[in-house]
């Protein structure tokens, strides 16, 4: 009988049995993320007027989204047709099939429900109000 064989057949055991032990997990440690994520940059920015009709609404975040959130707190009045929802990293991009309507006011919600990727809510909502004519109308 070879003893080297006899022993390495041990210790590929006792690897075996020690990495089948082990979690596949994070470490556990550091501070806990309660910090409210914000937004930082949106295009267009609130008041903006002139607004291309075939531009797209962008949200750029202080942290990585639940893109999921963020998408179902997304309203925007007039609706102009389905949106179509896209991310590149922390900028949250909103578009449409069809052109924004010419002189028309509109307002862009995100819920204060929508929150980071640590499960953490923005907690005040944000509103973008905007117009594709030369002024905003006078509203709420």
């Amino acid at each position: 009988m070879n003893p080297l064989g006899g022993r390495t057949g041990a210790i590929l055991l006792a690897a075996l049995l020690l990495g089948g032990c082990a979690k596949p997990e994070f470490p556990p440690g550091g501070p806990v993320d309660s910090t409210p994520p914000q937004a930082l940059l949106t295009v267009p920015a609130d008041s903006s007027v002139r607004f291309p009709a075939a531009g797209e609404i962008q949200i750029l975040f202080s942290e990585p989204m639940d893109h999921e959130s963020v998408r179902d707190g997304f309203k925007i009045y007039p609706s102009p047709g389905t949106p179509s929802f896209r991310w590149s990293g922390r900028r949250f991009r909103v578009s449409w099939e069809g052109r924004l309507r010419g002189g028309t006011t509109y307002q862009a919600f995100l819920s204060a429900g929508a929150r980071d990727m640590h499960g953490v809510a923005m907690g005040q909502p944000l509103t973008i109000r905007f117009s594709t004519g030369d002024s905003l109308d006078p509203g709420r």
